[in-house]
């Protein structure tokens, strides 16, 4: 039996009895991610709360709240820019994101994955990685592509298509 609901404007079809475990997924909430930094730039963010919306055979869909900042580091001649203190720090933005957890679909705001695709996880992609490792499985990721933590945790996606 499935029972369609619309939460932030996406619809989900809710297989009731689904076969995917919601209880195999666990967010990261209150831990700080200060990984992902980008010329002088980083995103840390905090995940807040984790709602499950809906479970399905493939996985399970959560509601995650979360608070993000743009902090402004300094470049430095012995090249450690992050290990310092911001030069400024951004004020925390809230936010909202819809997160499919599943070993086999990936998705954060309806937009496929690839975690532990070394190759498909890059630049802007990589912070929504960081997101979704902390979202689905507590972990605070240091590489949004982790082909290891991928493969510890049973990924199994099928090979990215060169369309």
């Amino acid at each position: 039996m499935f029972v369609k609901q619309t939460i932030l404007g996406l619809t989900f079809a809710m297989a009731l009895g689904g076969a995917a475990r919601a209880d195999e997924f666990k967010a990261a909430i209150g831990r700080e991610n200060n990984n992902r930094c980008h010329m002088d730039v980083c995103y840390p963010f905090t995940l807040t709360s984790s709602t499950l919306i809906s479970v399905n055979p493939d996985g399970a869909f959560y509601k995650v709240t979360y608070l993000m900042r743009e902090d402004e580091y300094r470049s430095r001649e012995d090249g450690n820019d992050y290990d310092y203190p911001p030069v400024k720090r951004g004020k925390d933005e809230r936010g909202t994101f819809v997160v499919f957890c599943s070993k086999t679909r990936p998705q954060l705001d309806g937009e496929a994955l690839r975690p532990g695709d070394e190759e498909g996880v890059f630049g802007a992609t990589e912070l929504i990685h960081l997101e979704y490792w902390a979202a689905c499985h507590n972990y605070i990721a240091k590489d949004g592509a982790s082909s290891k933590l991928a493969k510890k945790l049973g990924y199994h996606l099928a090979p990215a298509s060169n369309d």
